[in-house]
């Protein structure tokens, strides 16, 4: 469930390189595949979204070349295919409001309308991005302007919508949009101190990502690469994109990073990046720290070819 299948991929590939003006087809394939499950919380919904995202490309792909009404079975997919015409501008929206009614497209919607204006602001083309509403002090890094201006409506809307646990991103969503500064939490540096300080820390590790705000998402999301050949290697990466996304990690942001933390825990990754990254000496301070790691390392008896492969080496 929730993909198509090889030979229908092509079919729809192959629709969209020749403009093709019929797709009832892929409607009712999407329909057969796919479920929209009903939820109850929050927390629900960040797991189906995955699935609403993924259905949601459809439908606007579908909508860059034919926009046209379709027969539905199922009422959550029709409201899907509204937000998609919202997306791309075709339907307006207060007419959207009124056509969705189900909490996973109400929800959806909301997160798209958001998506919409962040866009406007930024001369970006996301098609779905909730960081205002996960990652506190998010609006140091984009502007918001017709998102304050929006902010009244928005709220309105989602007193509209009947889940638990939407007061926490819309709390995080308001003090976004106000500007509401979160400041370094010494306690989260602590508590990751025994995975960042390590001898091998840049080790694909698989951590716990309990952040607040956008500054300690970064950090811990570069214990997810690797040092390769001086080269940074994250988990997954193509001509495009890579998992984590380092093409964030740009020299102006690691030394925002720095300032906002101000602490030798943060800085022990923080210059490392930079080092490899762009070259950049790290302190004195982080180069012993690193050479007393490998000699804890050592002295605690890990074999040689572990430390050889390590990072810190």
């Amino acid at each position: 469930m929730n993909y198509l299948e090889h030979k229908t991929q092509v079919e729809f590939i192959d629709g969209l390189l020749a403009h093709s003006q019929e797709w009832q087809w892929l409607i009712d394939k999407l329909q057969e595949r796919f479920e929209i499950k009903k939820i109850n919380a929050w927390n629900e919904y960040i797991n189906e979204s995955i699935v609403l995202k993924r259905l949601f490309e459809y439908f606007v792909k579908v909508l860059g070349v034919c926009d046209k009404e379709w027969v539905f079975s199922k009422k959550e997919f029709k409201e899907m295919w509204q937000i998609a015409r919202f997306y791309i501008g075709s339907l307006n929206i207060d007419d959207c409001i009124i056509k969705i009614t189900s909490n996973p497209c109400k929800l959806f919607f909301f997160c798209i309308w958001i998506t919409k204006l962040e866009n406007s602001d930024n001369g970006l083309d996301y098609l779905y991005d909730i960081r205002l509403l996960n990652q506190r002090n998010y609006f140091n890094l984009i502007k918001c302007d017709s998102l304050l201006v929006s902010e009244n409506k928005l709220m309105e809307y989602a007193k509209n919508i009947s889940i638990l646990g939407l007061e926490i991103p819309l709390e995080c969503l308001h003090d976004n949009l106000n500007q509401v500064e979160y400041s370094c939490n010494i306690n989260f540096l602590k508590q990751h101190e025994k995975e960042i300080l390590n001898y091998n820390a840049f080790s694909y590790q698989k951590v716990n990502k309990d952040y607040k705000t956008w500054q300690e998402l970064y950090l811990l999301e570069m214990l997810e690469v690797s040092f390769k050949n001086r080269n940074i290697q994250p988990i997954f990466f193509s001509e495009s994109s890579s998992v984590p996304d380092i093409s964030k990690w740009n020299k102006d942001i690691l030394y925002e990073l720095k300032k906002y933390f101000n602490h030798i825990i943060a800085n022990f990754i923080l210059e490392t990046i930079l080092y490899i990254a762009f070259n950049i000496e790290p302190t004195k301070q982080i180069k012993v720290l690193h050479c007393n790691l490998l000699l804890e390392a050592l002295e605690l008896g890990v074999e040689d070819y572990k430390i050889f492969v390590s990072s810190s080496y």
